[in-house]
C-alpha cells in the first residue's frame, strides 16, 4: 500500500520528525525567555543610569 516505506519505516519517520520539532520548540522556547531576560536587564540598566543623572541634576 505504501509503496517501498512499510508501516514500520514510516512509524519510525514520525516518531523521528516528533523528536525533532520537540526539540526545535523547546530550543526556540528558550531562546525567546533568554532573550527576554536580557531585555529586561537592559531596561534596568537604563532605568538605574537615568536614576543616577536624576540624583546628580539635583
Amino acid at each position: 500500500m505504501l509503496g517501498r516505506i512499510g508501516i514500520f519505516e514510516s512509524i519510525l519517520i514520525l516518531i523521528v520528525l516528533a523528536i525533532i520539532v520537540t526539540g526545535g520548540y523547546y530550543l526556540v522556547k528558550n531562546a525567546v525567555k533568554k532573550g527576554k531576560l536580557e531585555a529586561q536587564e537592559k531596561i534596568d540598566t537604563k532605568n538605574e543610569n537615568e536614576d543616577e543623572s536624576d540624583f546628580s541634576k539635583k
